[in-house]
Formats: structure tokens, C-alpha cells, sequence
């Protein structure tokens, strides 16, 4: 099933959507992840790094009700980052229950994606991606299915870049950053908190002028977090600044999708 882009969702998709959100309500973990899947009832939830135009900029008339169905990401295509992001918590709690449901989400998913979607490069990543979780969850190898499912998120981001959005993909990076210091507590590498914490570190550079105009409490706190995470020297000097800081990207990304 292919999505329209030139229309609303289709009546199967919005079957499909609401299928997955009663599915993910009954073994939602952590609050995540379930409005992620229920926004897309409403209104796609994406994200943008055209360097073309400032966040500031693409973000000014970003509302559900200014995209244009046609200029929106596929259904499918935000929905596989929604899902992915369930995933990543379901293995990150080690359950496997929910795990088991977010793949057959996935699979569901993949199979609506569009056959001519920009970037095929990534989209034949994509779907080699969905592939090692059919196999990481079945083995319910939990660092594994943590590593993948972080990139496909970021696959999906990567993918929606190519279409207008209400969420700029620097805000939503951070919560990628986020799960990707997570990542590197369960599998115990220090190398993977570093890179990640200095990664954050350079996404929130990019980011903390955008938030600031959408609140200066909420880039302080960040900026407090990011300072804090490069202080840290071992993996339990990371435990405390990683919850912070999935918390707050959390938060900044509805400070963007609210009107």
C-alpha cells in the first residue's frame, strides 16, 4: 500500500495508525513514544535539516494546518520513526512482548511506504534495517535491537528532511542523541558516551537559539544537561544527565509541535 501524497491519509492508513496506536497504548512504557503515534492521526510529526533555511525560519509557520497534505512525509515513512522509537524503549525495559508487537508495526509500515521515496540510498537502508530487527528481537538480543532501532530512527528523520515538517530535525536529534548515550549505558561503552555526549553537544549548538525563543527555561535547563554529560568521565557519571536529557528533548519537541 502506497501513501498519496497529493491527499490526506487514506482510510487504511488511518486504520493502519490507529491499529498500532491500540496496540502500543496496552504495553507503552515509558510516554515516549505513544503521542508520536497518535499524532499521526492528526497531523504528521517530522523533522527538517535544510540548511537553506534556519530553524528559526522553518519553524515560524510550521502548524498541522499550514503543511500542505502534499509537502507532509508519508504516513508510513513517520509512523516507521514512531515505532522505532517504541522499539528502542521496549528493548531498553527488555520487553520483548512489546518488542514483538513495534515489529510487526514496522513491518506493517515498511510494506506502506511509497516506492518513490527521495534518497534511495537510505531507503534501501531502511528497509535493510527493518530486516536485523525481524532477526535482533527474535533473538531478543537487547543491545543489538538498541543499536538498530536507534538508526532507523534516524533513517526515518533522515528520510523526512525531504518534506516539509513541523519539527525541525535538530530538535529531533536530540532525543536521538539521547537514546544514543542510553545505547551506550546498556552496552557499557564508554567510547559510544562520549561520541554521543559530543554529539549532543554540536546538535545543541545548532539548536539552543530556536528554543530559546520558544523557551529560555526549557534551553537553559538543556544547556545545564549538555554541560553536564561532558563532565562525566565514567559510564555512571552519564545516568542521571541521559534521563535529563531524553526528559527535556521530550519536552522541546512539543514546545515545537504545539501552535
Amino acid at each position: 500500500m502506497g501513501v498519496d501524497h497529493a491527499t490526506a491519509f487514506t482510510s487504511q492508513e488511518v486504520d493502519l495508525i490507529r491499529r498500532v496506536a491500540s496496540r502500543r497504548s496496552r504495553h507503552d512504557l515509558s510516554g515516549r513514544c505513544l503521542p508520536w503515534i497518535v499524532a499521526a492521526v492528526i497531523g504528521p510529526v517530522g523533522c527538517s535539516r535544510q540548511p537553506s533555511a534556519p530553524i528559526e525560519q522553518a519553524t515560524a509557520s510550521s502548524t498541522p494546518t499550514a503543511i500542505p497534505a502534499a509537502d507532509r512525509p508519508p504516513a508510513a515513512l513517520v509512523q516507521i520513526g514512531a515505532s522505532a522509537r517504541a522499539l528502542f524503549d521496549a528493548a531498553y525495559a527488555s520487553d520483548w512482548d512489546a518488542a514483538m508487537e513495534d515489529v510487526q508495526s514496522l513491518n506493517e509500515f515498511g510494506t506502506a511506504l511509497p516506492t518513490t521515496l527521495p534518497s534511495p540510498d537510505l531507503t534501501a537502508q531502511l528497509h535493510s534495517r527493518l530486516e536485523d530487527l525481524r532477526q535482533t528481537v527474535r533473538m531478543r538480543d537487547r543491545v543489538q535491537t538498541l543499536d538498530v532501532a536507534n538508526g532507523l530512527t534516524k533513517l526515518a528523520a533522515d528520510l523526512s528532511a525531504e518534506f516539509q515538517v513541523q519539527v525541525p530535525y535538530e530538535v529531533v536529534m536530540l532525543a536521538y542523541y539521547g537514546r544514543q548515550l542510553e545505547f551506550g549505558l546498556a552496552a557499557n561503552r564508554l567510547g559510544v558516551l562520549r561520541q554521543a555526549a559530543t554529539d549532543l553537544r554540536s546538535m545543541w549548538n545548532r539548536t539552543e537559539s530556536a528554543v530559546e525563543k520558544r523557551s529560555v527555561e526549557d534551553a537553559r535547563r538543556f544547556t545545564d544537561i549538555v554541560v553536564t554529560l561532558d563532565g562525566a568521565r565514567r559510564p555512571v557519571d552519564y545516568v542521571a544527565p541521559t534521563r535529563a536529557a531524553l526528559a527535556e528533548a521530550d519536552h522541546i519537541e512539543r514546545l515545537f509541535r504545539s501552535p
